[in-house]
């Protein structure tokens, strides 16, 4: 088993099954609309973060996280019932979306980039910026095609 650990093919091939998984997990009649996080509200994020003896945690001012929540509570409340979108983030800081908007009573699947296997394609339905809520043409994009 340790020696398939070190081969690179072996790491591709489990990393993208772990891909496939994750995917279907959060998509099972494939949820394709996303809403996407500007790189500005990343970096927000990231500047928040600070490392500690027990971890990474969010230190992100009330002030500067509830303008991110209500737009993103904004734009849920304009789609029907069976949509089921997720939020697409960098993956260093997935995990501290994910608790900043479940910590806000807001339920949706948080995946990076890298966690969307590559047969998938995510519908951008919006970009969440620092500013505004910025729709898309509704052009579809290629998982991971959005990596930073």
């Amino acid at each position: 088993m340790i020696n398939l650990l070190r081969k690179p093919e072996a790491i591709t091939l489990a990393i993208l099954l772990i891909a496939l998984g994750i995917s279907a997990a959060t998509t099972p009649e494939f949820r394709d609309a996303a809403y996407l996080l500007d790189r500005g509200i990343e970096e927000q994020v990231r500047g928040a973060l600070r490392k500690t003896a027990v971890g990474t945690f969010l230190t992100l001012p009330e002030t500067a996280a509830q303008p991110i929540i209500a737009r993103l509570k904004a734009m849920l409340e304009g789609l029907d019932g069976k949509a089921r979108p997720v939020v697409l983030t960098a993956m260093d800081i997935r995990r501290h979306v994910r608790n900043l908007i479940t910590n806000n009573d807001i339920s949706l699947p948080v995946l990076s980039f890298q966690e969307i296997a590559p047969e998938f394609n995510a519908l951008p339905l919006a970009t969440l910026t620092p500013e505004i809520a910025v729709a898309p043409a509704g052009e579809r994009i290629a998982a991971g095609a959005g990596q930073r």
